[in-house]
């Protein structure tokens, strides 16, 4: 605390903590006071009350501690003091509107806006401008015209678009279906089929019986009668 007061004097925050006999001391209330903070204690038995500090833990532990456990006090202190200044100064925080708690600190914070909206204005023109020269492209060249009775159509597999996959372009049309783009796609033929000739078959033949001489089942076979 100390050393975030050298380092910011102008600035006089609020110390939020639990009820620690170090936090409710009177020499801790002495410093508060000296120093031009303000100090709030959260509720017993309730860490909600203090939201941030149980957050910062959950990072900390997450991003910091797990994935490289230290091996020794002293590797600890390394770690976790480069994961501070990570944290505080290159990190991107959601609830301050995705940018650094230093940036936010220093009140750049809408400057950083004003630039991130000035930047998507710029690629929304630049897509912008790219769909109306093709356009004009597909309009003045006749030669990439169709021949009649076929269409261009171009169908994009999921996650797909004129740019790319998903990843190469965020941008996704909102068109359902495939799109019929004149120029551009597989040109598929969609006049109907000649209709098919129909052909009489030839008529089956038809089964007959072999005759049959006598009571015999072999003369059905030999042609002959066999009496006895």
């Amino acid at each position: 605390m100390q050393k975030a007061r050298e380092k910011f004097p102008d600035q006089h925050p609020r110390v939020i903590s639990d009820n620690g006999p170090q936090f409710i001391a009177k020499d801790f209330k002495e410093f508060i006071r000296q120093c031009g903070m303000t100090h709030v204690r959260t509720s017993p038995f309730y860490p909600q009350s203090n939201g941030k500090l149980e957050r910062w833990h959950k990072s900390l532990k997450s991003e910091c501690i797990r994935p490289t456990p230290p091996l020794s006090l002293e590797n600890a202190r390394r770690i976790v003091s480069r994961y501070v200044d990570y944290y505080n100064n290159e990190r991107l925080h959601s609830a301050i509107g995705y940018i650094a708690p230093h940036d936010k600190l220093q009140g750049r914070a809408e400057q950083i806006f004003a630039e991130r909206d000035r930047k998507l204005d710029q690629a929304r023109q630049r897509r912008k401008l790219k769909r109306q020269q093709a356009y004009e492209k597909e309009a003045t060249n006749p030669t990439e015209l169709l021949t009649p009775g076929t269409v261009s159509v171009t169908i994009h597999l999921a996650g797909e678009t004129d740019a790319g996959s998903a990843g190469a372009q965020p941008a996704r049309d909102n068109r359902l279906g495939p799109r019929c783009d004149r120029g551009r796609g597989t040109e598929l033929d969609l006049r109907p089929l000649p209709p098919t000739p129909i052909t009489s078959s030839p008529p089956m033949p038809q089964k007959t019986r072999d005759p049959v001489w006598g009571n015999n089942p072999l003369s059905a076979k030999t042609g002959l009668s066999i009496s006895g």
